[in-house]
């Protein structure tokens, strides 16, 4: 701050009672200036001044002295945050009653501790301020923080700051809990909707940069929105105490709901806590058993916890990430030896729930419908139609969409009929408990120590659905997979994945007829309008660039950022690249074409 924008309150006769009071012998000012007290970027919450002052001393000589000031900024926005938590207020509590209680008590016990600088009053004052004594005038200074601090520092910082906390907890624990101004800090409920604000402006921001980072395709996925759509996913992190006194990390993750009145409707027609509860507790654990009791160790995925007194609909599991699992990069898409590895799986996941079925009889009815309930048919033709309308705008922007645009104005309009007769159990078909939601990011890799592929887990078991394998497979396959792969190795997954589903079948002594790869790839091109959905919905999403605009109301949503980002679900360069060369592909195969009418 220059020293013409110094407010004119600040001046010689605010620090009389400051000068008698901290200058033997002071009689009056002879000068008075105050200028910036530290240069840009190195204080952000304040405006730091420092005042320095010539004072003439009782024997006629003179003196220099000098003190800091700290002013509050006056733009809108800080005001407003002063609201929420007055900064000068704490810092004056601090300064005048918490640090010089602590000071005390190591002066009790005869220890010399000093934690800061002293502060004072000011008479007549027309802001919130802070005075303080200049450290500068004592030699103090700050290290070079783009630097950082070496050892030596460091050691003497934590010293001092040990000597800090073992005070104040001194302290709380002879006289009681502090103040509740300092128990809440910045994180008061009231400042929730502005810290939320400032740091979604500062991620997205960071976001952008971040994927210039050398090695960010290890982490970037962890930090983003966009990873997962359906539920608020939470990670705990917990240090406990063990019985010999040592200490240990834990960590779970937690699956919450979204409070919003679209997803409350939502999971009024389709509770997915309820369903992703009964497939940890009792559905995965019944197919694991299966291989079990065969001599075969099958694992599919994080084991299940339940809570006592929970407020709200949950799902807790054990954090697959201290076990070193963790997400390919579902923008480039998988290769050949991890969808390899992961058709494995699904085979054997597959092939339990078909020999389920053989042996006790059909899943409950919860897993035989999936979304597909018919009391849900109005919401999910709502936004449906949204996107399709989006998408319709977009496609004829693409390479070649002249020779399948009319065939989809015909899907769209019978787009939900269709799905709804997929989702109808036909006993001439290969059935199987499909995962339902079978998308890069469902899927969690561990590697070995040469970065091959060792294991592999399933995730959210949030919307699995009893019927046509077709669902998983197009799901996947179509989302999930690189785009040189996409198209010219699809038949020979569905060859890998059906040697491997007859494997399992045969291992699990499945008793009714094997199902061949023709009858496969039947369902496949039977249920082919189930592939144009996969690829104007789920893949788009898998497609994307971390967004902040990316989320549940917005993927579904049909407000006016909804819809924005919807648009940018279908103008991504990377989704046109992989629509342009599979739109002419499923038109090739009649994946476009509607059923045929029947004759009544």
């Amino acid at each position: 701050m220059a020293a013409n924008n110094v407010p004119e309150w600040i001046n010689a006769e605010l620090f009389e009672d400051v000068l008698k009071s901290t200058v033997p012998g002071y009689t009056k000012v002879k000068t008075f200036k105050a200028d910036a007290g530290s240069a840009a970027g190195e204080n952000y919450a304040t405006i730091m001044l420092r005042v320095n002052i010539e004072v003439e001393l009782e024997e006629g000589k003179s003196k220099d002295v000098s003190y800091m000031v700290k002013l509050p900024h006056q733009l809108e926005l800080y005001k407003e945050m002063m609201k929420q938590n007055n900064i000068f207020d704490v810092e004056r509590l601090m300064y005048c009653e918490v640090v010089p209680e602590m000071e005390a008590l190591y002066k009790d016990v005869g220890v010399d501790v000093i934690f800061g600088a002293r502060s004072y009053d000011f008479k007549g004052a027309k802001s919130d301020y802070v005075v303080l004594e200049d450290l500068g005038q004592k030699g103090f200074k700050n290290a070079n923080r783009m630097e950082g601090l070496d050892q030596a520092h460091v050691e003497r910082v934590l010293k001092k700051l040990a000597q800090w906390h073992a005070a104040s907890a001194v302290r709380v624990a002879t006289k009681g809990a502090y103040p509740e101004l300092l128990n809440l800090g910045v994180f008061k409920e009231e400042g929730r909707a502005m810290v939320t604000e400032m740091l979604n402006g500062m991620m997205s921001r960071f976001l952008k940069v971040c994927v210039t980072f050398d090695g960010h395709e290890e982490y970037i996925e962890e930090i983003v929105t966009g990873e997962n759509y359906a539920t608020i996913m939470l990670r705990v992190n917990i240090e406990v105490e063990l019985e010999e006194g040592k200490s240990k990390d834990v960590s779970y993750m937690v699956k919450l709901p979204h409070q919003l009145e679209l997803y409350k409707e939502m999971m009024k027609q389709n509770n997915i806590f309820d369903v992703e509860r009964l497939m940890y507790c009792e559905v995965v654990p019944e197919m694991e058993a299966l291989y079990k009791d065969v001599g075969v160790d099958v694992i599919f995925g994080a084991r299940s916890y339940d809570f006592k007194g929970a407020k709200s609909d949950y799902v807790v599991l054990e954090d697959l990430g201290q076990k070193g699992f963790k997400n390919a990069n579902r923008m480039e898409g998988l290769d050949q030896a991890h969808v390899e590895r992961v058709l494995k799986k699904l085979a054997q996941w597959h092939a339990a729930s078909a020999v389920r079925v053989a042996t006790k009889g059909a899943y409950p009815e919860l897993l035989n419908l999936g979304v597909f309930k018919e009391e849900g048919r109005a919401m999910v033709t709502e936004m449906l139609n949204g996107m399709m309308s989006r998408f319709l705008k977009v496609c004829v922007t693409f390479d070649g969409h002249e020779e399948y645009i009319e065939e989809i104005k015909k899907i769209i309009p019978v787009a939900v009929d269709e799905m709804f007769k997929m989702a109808k159990i036909n006993t001439q078909e290969f059935n199987a408990l499909n995962h339902g939601d079978f998308w890069s990011n469902n899927v969690m890799f561990q590697y070995d120590a040469f970065g091959k592929v060792k294991e592999v887990y399933l995730v959210d078991y949030q919307l699995p659905k009893y019927g046509t394998v077709a669902q998983d497979l197009l799901y996947f396959l179509l989302s999930s997979t690189k785009l040189e792969d996409k198209i010219s190795k699809f038949d020979y997954y569905i060859k890998f994945y059906h040697d491997n589903l007859i494997e399992h079948l045969k291992v699990l002594k499945y008793t009714r007829p094997l199902p061949t790869l023709r009858s496969i790839h039947s369902s496949l091109l039977k249920h082919g309008i189930f592939g144009f959905s996969i690829v104007t919905g789920v893949m788009s999403a898998v497609l994307l660039d971390p967004s902040e605009n990316a989320s549940f109301e917005n993927f579904v949503g049909d407000s006016e950022s909804g819809e924005a980002f919807q648009m940018q679900l279908y103008t991504n360069p990377r989704y046109r690249k992989h629509i342009q060369v599979i739109m002419p592909w499923l038109l090739n195969r009649g994946a476009l074409e509607t059923s045929a009418p029947t004759s009544s």
